[in-house]
């Protein structure tokens, strides 16, 4: 299962992985920083096994981590980039 988004010129990329022999799924996300054209530029956060590799019991809650994670990714690299011209 995946999940795209863009959130506050963030392209995120959610996805519930699945995890051999168990019936669970991994999360994982990838948030890219885009440009006005909305192209990806670079990558912020990515993590192919959040949590160490916890495993979900479904591939829902496992996107709706991966989500949550990517948001807060977002959040804290916006802050990061203020308080870098912030000191400049």
């Amino acid at each position: 299962m995946l999940a795209e988004m863009t959130l506050r010129g963030f392209r995120v990329f959610a996805a519930a992985v699945p995890v051999p022999f168990s019936g669970g799924f991994r999360a994982a996300t990838s948030v890219l920083r885009t440009n006005e054209d909305g192209l990806p530029v670079e990558v912020v956060f990515t993590d192919p096994a959040l949590e160490d590799g916890q495993v979900w019991p479904g591939p829902t809650g496992a996107v709706q981590f991966a989500l949550e994670v990517a948001e807060a990714a977002v959040l804290n690299h916006e802050r990061l980039t203020i308080a870098r011209a912030e000191d400049a």
